[in-house]
């Protein structure tokens, strides 16, 4: 008898080690989900409820945003000229006539990254406070921010 009892204890020890296993395991997944959905969370909080679709801004454009974007783009075709002539984009300035447009309209147009293979011309639009952004990858679109070690918009 005293042998069965000793059986019965061990078993019933394998078993409160196994619930408490089980138990260990249980509250493990359930922290991990929640770090999950706080992360998730914080994602699309900081990006500012972004769309996906390309545009940082569902806002329609102001009639100033939609000439810094023109004169912006028609700098594209400028600098791959320079880049065709010189092999690079380090040294290019955009055309003063574009640079005092965009800057009456409120904005500014910066350059960023001009190296041999890389380059990002970009102004800040006025209305909706979002980044209308070109580069090297033919990349041209809103962006809700641009980082300034950035080598290309996105």
């Amino acid at each position: 008898m005293n042998e069965e009892q000793g059986n019965s204890t061990q078993a019933q020890g394998t078993k409160k080690a196994r619930g408490f296993r089980l138990t260990w395991w249980l509250w493990a997944i359930i922290i991990i989900a929640v770090v999950a959905i706080i992360a998730v969370v914080i994602v699309r909080f900081t990006s500012g409820g972004a769309s996906t679709t390309g545009s940082a801004t569902t806002k329609p454009d102001t009639a100033e945003e939609i000439k810094i974007k023109q004169y912006m783009s028609s700098l594209r075709g400028d600098i791959v000229r320079f880049y065709e002539e010189n092999k690079t984009y380090d040294g290019w300035k955009p055309n003063d006539n574009a640079i005092s447009q965009v800057k009456t309209m409120g904005s500014e147009l910066k350059t960023q990254a001009l190296s041999k293979d890389t380059y990002i011309i970009y102004a800040k639009l006025p209305t909706s406070k979002t980044v209308f952004c070109m580069d090297h990858n033919n990349y041209t679109g809103e962006v809700s921010s641009l980082m300034a070690w950035a080598k290309a918009c996105k």
